[in-house]
Order: structure tokens, then C-alpha cells, then sequence
């Protein structure tokens, strides 16, 4: 009995620690997203977008096998985007193609919670998609609707100010440049350029 509890207390004392597995790294580099960044699209001084990064969905398994991230264009305070009814509920921010016609703003429900209609929304776009991983992965590239224009309401001191802008790469990086398009009138139809 006294040899087993000796066997016990030796036991408890060993620490026994395994070699470092140095063919991979401990923790892969996943994303590296730009420093998020808020653009004042009107020049009142007042921020009215922000650009950020935003990590997605990766296997649990080290190194990871594959990742996602991406980059997204979303309203700061006072300012929305005009966005689509879904058919669930809620509200799907709209982008708009070279041709397509956008009627008068006046006729926009600015209150439409019940979700039947466009109506001017807090939202966000996913601007850019890249992967990562031991399997592979990709580039930054824009997503399908960051090719868009987008049609934005801000408010400007006791007004709103409606208006467009566009998302281009901005270089390698993985970011977007927000470009400022025209100002809108409210009484008329638009017809994307």
C-alpha cells in the first residue's frame, strides 16, 4: 500500500509536456482588415458611413482550413439607405444598375415599418469578399452589389439631403473608397447614369 501511494505522489509531480509541433504556425493569420473608417459623404463635418472589416466564418480545425472575411459599408446615425421590402419582413438595402429608373423620392414611404414598399433604412453593404485558409484561398474582390449605386437619405441641420454614391477598391488594399455621386431632388424621378 505504501508503494502504491508513493506511485500516487511521484505521479503528481512528473510534468510531462510534449515537443512543439513547429511544421505549422500556433495560430494562422486570418484576416487582416483595414482600420475601420467613417467618410462624411455630404461635407457637413458629420460622419455618415463607416468602413469596416468584419471576420467570417471559418473551420475549427488549426491551421484553419478555410476562412472568410469581408468588408462593409454601413450608416452611422442620421443617415439611411434606401432599401426593399423581403417578403419575411424587414428591409434588404438596394443597389441600383446604370439605366435602372428610381421613382421620386417624395413617394418613398419614410415611415413604412409595416415593410410593404421602399423606404429609407439603417443598413449595411457587404462591399468586399476575400477567403483564406490551408485549402486556399482568394484575393479581395467586390461583391456582386458593391457594383451598384446606392441612394442615400442624411440629415443636414433641421434638413434631409438625399444623394448617390458608388464603392470602388481602393488599390490592393482590402478597403473601399466611397465616391460621392449627385444630389438628389425629391419631387422628380432618377435615372441611374
Amino acid at each position: 500500500m505504501q508503494h502504491l501511494f508513493l506511485l500516487y505522489v511521484g505521479a503528481m509531480c512528473v510534468h510531462v509536456q510534449a515537443q512543439p509541433d513547429t511544421r505549422t504556425p500556433r495560430f494562422p493569420a486570418g484576416c487582416v482588415l483595414p482600420a475601420p473608417d467613417s467618410v462624411d459623404i455630404t461635407g457637413d463635418g458629420i460622419a455618415d458611413l463607416l468602413v469596416h472589416g468584419v471576420h467570417g466564418v471559418a473551420t475549427c480545425d488549426i491551421p484553419v482550413s478555410i476562412g472568410s472575411c469581408a468588408v462593409h459599408v454601413t450608416t452611422l446615425p442620421g443617415t439611411e439607405l434606401l432599401a426593399t421590402a423581403l417578403p419575411m419582413g424587414g428591409h434588404d438595402v438596394q443597389g441600383f444598375e446604370s439605366g435602372d429608373h428610381v421613382p421620386a423620392l417624395a413617394s418613398v414611404d419614410q415611415d413604412d415599418h409595416r415593410g410593404h414598399g421602399p423606404a429609407f433604412r439603417e443598413g449595411s453593404v457587404r462591399a468586399l469578399h476575400w477567403t483564406y485558409g490551408r485549402s486556399g484561398g482568394s484575393k479581395p474582390a467586390l461583391t456582386p452589389i458593391a457594383h451598384r449605386t446606392f441612394i442615400f437619405a442624411t440629415t443636414m441641420g433641421d434638413r434631409t439631403v438625399y444623394g448617390t454614391f458608388t464603392l470602388k477598391r481602393d488599390g490592393d488594399r482590402a478597403s473601399v473608397r466611397i465616391v460621392r455621386g449627385s444630389t438628389l431632388v425629391v419631387d422628380a424621378p432618377f435615372k441611374v447614369p
